[in-house]
């Protein structure tokens, strides 16, 4: 029988180069391998070492470098733009929920009790609600197409709508699926920085009794944002079976009707003023929050936070009447 000093497993890249040194320095090598050598996975990836699994590559840290990684100019990394859409829901729930995480981890480091006008101080509720209004409405507008305009598209809404699913049943489970998600991603931050205040104050039972009222408002405040945006971003994509249009549309009826807002307040006085800032929606969606938390709007030209939460429950009712109305047409035709 022959001489065995060693017996090497596998016979792909790794065990044939293995066995090939071992017998150049003179020992009698036994290859064992259920099949021939490089069948396996060796066949798989074309016997393939990558470098940077020997020396990870490390994190390009020069702006020049991130720029040509940016634009696709660089051979170490590689993106494909139609992807993009598919992770942009992800990333713009991490701009909503992310900030407050942050402003809560700085505040356990420096303390939450200025001395200084210039100290660090964590933001009211209404003031992060404000913050975030517009990252929650470009949400909105990329993540609610989703749920209709494929199907718009692919002609399907006539499948559902036959009994005993009707079409309000269709658009109300699109409606209730999206409106859960933004829900969510408006009540985390709230309760996050409502959980550090709490566990931050000197005695939490007294904390927790004079402050109790903050959880229903800061919930109230996530259900008035998350209805409204999600009926007009659904009710925008129903006039379109293209998600990226529907998306730069729902945007651009809260971009315009910002912009006409704002020049009514700048340029006008007196009614006219109150009904042109009341074309701005997301900051109507604000001066709710004010009105919910028993606080009068930042702006002393805006109308009162009274009159923005009874226009802000008009709107939605017509818009939600409207979408449905949209929705019976739809699987008509």
């Amino acid at each position: 029988m022959a001489r065995t000093d060693a017996i090497v497993l596998g016979a792909g890249i790794v065990g044939t180069s293995a066995a090939l040194h071992l017998a150049k320095r003179g020992l009698a090598v036994t290859l064992v391998d259920r099949r021939g050598p490089g069948e396996e996975t060796s066949y798989g990836n074309a016997g393939v070492i990558e470098g940077n699994t020997l020396f990870p590559h490390a994190f390009p840290s020069g702006f020049g470098e991130l720029l040509r990684i940016a634009l696709k100019r660089a051979p170490e990394a590689n993106y494909h733009l139609s992807f993009l859409p598919k992770v942009a829901p992800w990333l713009l729930i991490a701009v909503c929920v992310a900030p407050m995480a942050v402003l809560v981890v700085i505040a356990a480091f420096v303390g939450t009790t200025p001395t200084d006008p210039d100290d660090f101080s964590l933001p009211s509720y209404v003031e992060y609600y404000e913050f975030a209004i517009l990252s929650l409405g470009l949400f909105a507008a990329v993540v609610a197409p989703l749920l209709l305009c494929p199907d718009r598209r692919d002609g399907v809404l006539a499948l559902y709508a036959t009994r005993p699913i009707t079409p309000v049943d269709y658009v109300g489970s699109r409606w209730a699926a999206f409106f859960s998600v933004a829900v969510v991603v408006t009540w985390v931050p709230e309760a996050v920085l409502f959980t550090w205040n709490l566990l931050d104050s000197r005695d939490t039972g007294e904390w927790l009794r004079a402050n109790w009222d903050i959880v229903p408002r800061f919930l109230a405040a996530g259900l008035v944002i998350s209805v409204v945006l999600t009926t007009l971003a659904m009710l925008v994509a129903s006039f379109t079976t293209r998600r990226a249009y529907a998306a730069i549309a729902t945007f651009a009826v809260l971009l315009i009707g910002g912009a006409i807002g704002g020049i009514g307040r700048g340029n006008f006085e007196g009614g006219l003023a109150d009904v042109l800032s009341l074309a701005d929606v997301l900051q109507v969606v604000v001066d709710t929050i004010h009105w919910i938390f028993g606080q009068e709007a930042d702006d002393p030209r805006s109308v009162s936070t009274t009159v923005s939460a009874l226009w802000l429950l008009g709107l939605t009712v017509v818009l939600g009447a409207w979408l449905v109305r949209r929705t019976e047409r739809m699987v008509r035709t």
